[in-house]
């Protein structure tokens, strides 16, 4: 069995996935913003069900807290089983769940910002990238776009998203990432700076 995490959203989600596609556990947390505490609990209630083959982790684009949960407890997992280690586009999720084969996804970046990928014959072409609303709107046009596409047109910055992950998806996109041709590094993916950077007067400071 491959067992999915994600917590590159507000709320973290476990999947629980056998090699032929059933899926015997796919769950996420009511409680947002718990990243640490929920998916402590979600993965064990996942692995109760059977013992993992493997591992797959969302690599985001998504929060830097919340995503490094998910990318430092699948890691430790893998890690300490002995098991092989996968990472996937957490957009491909939302691909999956909408039943997207031509168009984009759209998730709320903040900073009036937008995540985005484009996709053709249900695969990934471009992205993912980050960029303004009005950038964003640009570059989709008229062709179909799933996720929070309602901040496309959202004149106010302090508008959220409102898509979650759906962990039946998860398991779809986590057995992929186990089985593909070419297995993606459990690496998070990083759009813009963080928030906080070192000062040069500072850097090199003792504590």
């Amino acid at each position: 069995m491959i067992l999915g995490i994600d917590t590159s959203g507000p709320v973290p989600a476990v999947a629980m996935v056998e090699e032929g596609g059933a899926v015997v556990f796919a769950r996420s947390s009511p409680r947002p913003r718990a990243h640490a505490e929920e998916l402590a609990v979600l993965v064990r209630e996942a692995t109760a069900v059977g013992r993992p083959a493997a591992v797959a982790v969302g690599r985001g684009p998504g929060g830097f807290t919340g995503l490094r949960v998910g990318l430092v407890t699948g890691a430790t997992l893998a890690w300490a089983q002995g098991l092989p280690i996968a990472g996937f586009c957490s957009l491909d999720v939302v691909a999956v769940q909408n039943g997207l084969v031509d168009g984009w996804v759209v998730m709320d970046a903040r900073r009036g910002e937008l995540f985005l990928a484009r996709y053709s014959g249900a695969r990934r072409v471009s992205g993912p990238a980050v960029a303004t609303r009005t950038d964003a709107a640009g570059l989709i046009g008229a062709a179909p776009a799933v996720g929070d596409t309602a901040l496309l047109v959202s004149a106010q910055r302090r508008d959220r998203g409102s898509t979650l992950l759906d962990p039946g998806a998860l398991a779809v996109v986590s057995l992929a990432a186990v089985t593909a041709d070419a297995v993606q590094p459990p690496e998070p993916i990083y759009l813009r700076r963080p928030d906080v950077t070192v000062s040069p007067a500072s850097a090199g400071t003792a504590p």
